[in-house]
């Protein structure tokens, strides 16, 4: 912008000068020196402030695109649109940030979830494994004892464990499938 400005600031002092050596009339030259340096100090703290503002947002637009979505553009030197638009890059920012919680939220929640349900399903499965095992050391010792009614009685209440513990874990694995 400095380079562009600073070429348009030597193309019209070499017009000025081509006219004022065209006219011969020195006045012309100092009139128009003088709206030239009045117009330039007007007008190029005007354009560098917008530039200045522009790069402000600029800036703000390739941190949020490089994922910084706590990065907040300081409004107060920005004006009319510039500000409308810092305010809208400054709200993109929180609603980048609250979907980026709610999805690690969710993604906790998924967490306990599979924790718990994995839990509850283990309980029941470890209840299954044990009393089918005592049921199998049950069995084992009445084959060597022949008649042992003690030991059928505790097959019975083995079984009856073993059965409601496997109905419970058909029930939640039929929970956790719908």
């Amino acid at each position: 912008t400095m380079i562009v400005m600073a070429l348009i600031s030597v193309t019209e002092t070499l017009a000025v000068i081509f006219i004022s050596v065209l006219y011969r009339d020195a006045t012309i030259f100092l009139l128009a020196t003088f709206l030239l340096f009045v117009e330039k100090c007007f007008i190029y703290p005007i354009v560098l402030y917008i530039v200045l503002m522009k790069k402000q947002l600029f800036k703000a637009g390739e941190k949020l695109a490089q994922g910084d979505v706590d990065y907040k553009i300081n409004l107060t030197a920005l004006i009319g649109d510039y500000k409308k638009h810092g305010e809208n890059l400054n709200n993109l920012s929180k609603a980048v940030n609250n979907a980026v919680e709610e999805r690690m939220k969710s993604e906790r929640m998924k967490t306990e979830l599979i924790t718990n349900v994995s839990h509850d399903l283990k309980t029941p499965l470890t209840s299954v494994i044990n009393y089918s095992d005592l049921i199998n050391r049950e069995i084992e010792s009445i084959e060597s004892n022949q008649t042992d009614y003690e030991h059928i009685e505790k097959i019975s209440e083995y079984s009856e464990v073993l059965n409601r513990q496997s109905y419970k874990l058909k029930h939640l694995l039929e929970d956790l499938v719908e």
